[in-house]
């Protein structure tokens, strides 16, 4: 079944990319003369995408794009991806793919998840350490752990200790069947039971959990999650320092080495 549903995780203010967010959201950070948002819409949009819904919350009405459904996180400045992500969970009955809002990836990278299978197939870079050297200079402290079992994840999103815990590292993409989609709702709901204040993965409420602890919840469930695994093709937009460091290898023409952005249509 083709997958023709989409959501945009971009709740977020990108307090570490200041001062470029102090007056627009993360997403709308422009690299070249499009802004983050746009290279996802452009991807889902080339490959037949179209029902489109951008999970907006801080300085929401700076994201105006046509033909795209928005939905708020009234709550985004207490509330983490997970919490924004299930303010869409009416949208959530069908095959669809699921990306962070701060990331830019090559059209090959999303062609490989569609073409994936799996019920719940995650996007990995087993070229993360290239770019984790631009991106700063002491690269572990800023990943995650990433463990596999054959194409399966087995670990994802713990302070690693050494870079032997990390095989690979999630880029921000992910795609669900109407199964998988059933797994992550039936995990959340249970959760939404706990008490507020309960800590319930990596020392985090509840209001608090990222997309990698869900996905390691489902792990722990015994749910597969299988892993789309990539060699580079794809930034993330994080800070500052980053976005100038990217901004400069556009120009010289060195950030086609890392993710090429002319690769991506504009539609």
């Amino acid at each position: 079944m083709m997958v023709t549903r989409g959501i945009i995780l971009a709740a977020g203010q990108g307090t570490r990319l200041s001062p470029y967010t102090d007056d627009k959201p993360k997403c709308m950070v422009e690299i070249g003369d499009r802004s983050i948002l746009s290279y996802t819409i452009s991807n889902f949009r080339n490959n037949k995408i179209e029902d489109i819904c951008v999970l907006t919350g801080y300085k929401s009405e700076k994201i105006n794009f046509p033909n795209i459904n928005y939905v708020k996180n009234e709550k985004f400045a207490t509330t983490n991806m997970v919490y924004t992500l299930f303010c869409a969970e009416h949208l959530m009955n069908e095959d669809l793919v699921i990306s962070y809002g701060d990331i830019i990836y090559e059209p090959g990278v999303f062609e490989m998840l569609l073409a994936s299978p799996a019920d719940i197939s995650v996007v990995l870079d087993d070229n993360w350490l290239d770019l984790w050297k631009i991106r700063t200079d002491d690269p572990m402290s800023d990943a995650e752990t990433l463990k596999l079992d054959g194409d399966r994840i087995v670990e994802i999103g713990d302070k690693p200790k050494s870079y032997s815990d990390i095989q690979s590292q999630y880029i921000g993409l992910i795609k669900c069947t109407k199964a998988g989609l059933e797994v992550l709702k039936n995990i959340y709901n249970e959760l939404k039971k706990r008490p507020s204040d309960e800590k319930i993965i990596r020392n985090r409420t509840f209001s608090e959990l990222y997309m990698t602890d869900l996905l390691q919840l489902i792990i722990d469930s015994g749910s597969p999650v299988n892993a789309v695994r990539v060699k580079g093709g794809f930034l993330e937009v994080d800070s500052a320092f980053e976005y100038e460091t990217y901004t400069a290898k556009l120009k010289n023409g060195e950030l086609r080495n890392i993710c090429d952005l002319d690769l991506v249509p504009k539609i």
